[in-house]
């Protein structure tokens, strides 16, 4: 879809895309390479989630090609990938490698820029620039650029800069979209080697070769396969497994902190259940003893107890247990109660004296 008069003041790059284009650009010290960042609009910002690597149709040191089939080809992988609303991505951008020069876009790159903003005002460019080595120093110097062509003043396209940043959760919005970013790790290499491939049948098809340069053909092919594989697949592997080792490790320290927050989270409600339990049993206790009547029950149940033990003591020691009666008040339950012992106690010595006898 096209958006006339956007002008993009930012670009912004997954990590894991700026990664895989720094290992693209670099894979390549003689000629430039080239690729696609799929991605949306968002304003005045660009942002890239993923990338396609493109098999190019010329190569050479100062200039890149590619078939139209392979715009295709982006086109469509854009659109089989959905963001976090379910809509499609789109190609937004391209990029390539400026080995052994400087930065800035050429003419060439200006005019192919100004072709890709006539389908898209947003369309933008990056270019990174690698192998550059001082030789007064042996520095060597990589930087990369965001651009867009300017065609407001009539005759050749200017150059106008546009920022360029990284954000490292862009890329995990989706499953797919996260293993495609990586993916691409892996189509680089099959790209590359096709290309030498390709460039191998070329020769061979022009004609009749003697043995001699056929054996050294397949020599150089060999060896440049050889190369890619020694210089690109095993580091990448390698980066790749460090990666995965590192994902672990964080994974395993993420289900640490949740199980930890899950226990500590349990004990906590542990704790407010005991208090709650307390103080629901605190609350009935002063409703009990607040309650007309419970008080007096109270009373009535400890003075029981009393004379139950007064009655205990009287049967083991009924001499020694003496009562005080008060002739204003008359005579109390508990010394009443006392008589009634004190004459059962006695009844009970005339009975077993009557059977001794």
């Amino acid at each position: 879809m096209k958006q006339d008069g956007v002008q993009v003041d930012e670009i912004i790059l997954s990590s894991q895309v700026m990664e895989v284009c720094w290992t693209h650009a670099l894979s390549s010290e003689k000629e430039e390479i080239m690729g696609l960042l799929v991605g949306r609009v968002e304003g005045s910002k660009v942002k890239f989630f993923t990338l396609k690597v493109l098999k190019r149709l010329t190569k050479e040191k100062d200039r890149v090609e590619i078939d139209p089939s392979q715009l295709m080809a982006g086109a469509e992988f854009a659109a089989s990938l959905k963001d976090e609303n379910g809509d499609e991505l789109r190609v937004m951008g391209w990029y390539h490698s400026h080995p052994h020069i400087t930065v800035h876009p050429s003419a060439v790159d200006l005019r192919t820029q100004a072709a890709y903003q006539l389908m898209d005002s947003s369309f933008v460019g990056v270019i990174f620039s690698v192998f550059c080595t001082d030789r007064s120093t042996g520095v060597d110097t990589r930087r990369v650029t965001g651009f867009q062509a300017d065609t407001s003043e009539p005759g050749s396209p200017s150059c106008r800069s546009v920022q360029i940043s990284t954000d490292e959760n862009i890329s995990f919005t989706s499953r797919e979209i996260f293993v495609s970013a990586y993916k691409a790790l892996g189509e680089l290499w099959l790209v590359l080697a096709e290309e030498e491939r390709e460039e191998f049948n070329k020769f061979k098809a022009e004609g009749e070769i003697d043995p001699i340069a056929e054996i050294n053909n397949q020599a150089q092919l060999s060896t440049r396969l050889a190369h890619l594989h020694r210089h690109l697949v095993m580091p990448v592997m390698q980066t790749m497994r460090l990666k995965l080792q590192i994902a672990k490790v964080n994974a395993k320290k993420t289900e640490e902190r949740k199980m930890n927050a899950q226990v500590s989270g349990s004990l906590k409600t542990g704790d407010g259940a005991m208090k709650k339990s307390e103080n629901v049993e605190k609350e009935c206790r002063r409703e009990k003893n607040d309650t007309p009547g419970k008080g007096i029950e109270k009373r009535r149940r400890s003075s029981q107890e009393v004379c139950a033990e007064k009655r205990i003591r009287s049967d083991h020691q009924p001499d020694q247990i003496c009562l005080k009666k008060t002739p204003q008040d008359g005579p109390s339950r508990s010394s009443r109660f006392s008589d009634i012992i004190f004459k059962s106690d006695i009844e009970s010595r005339k009975k077993s004296d009557s059977q001794e006898f």
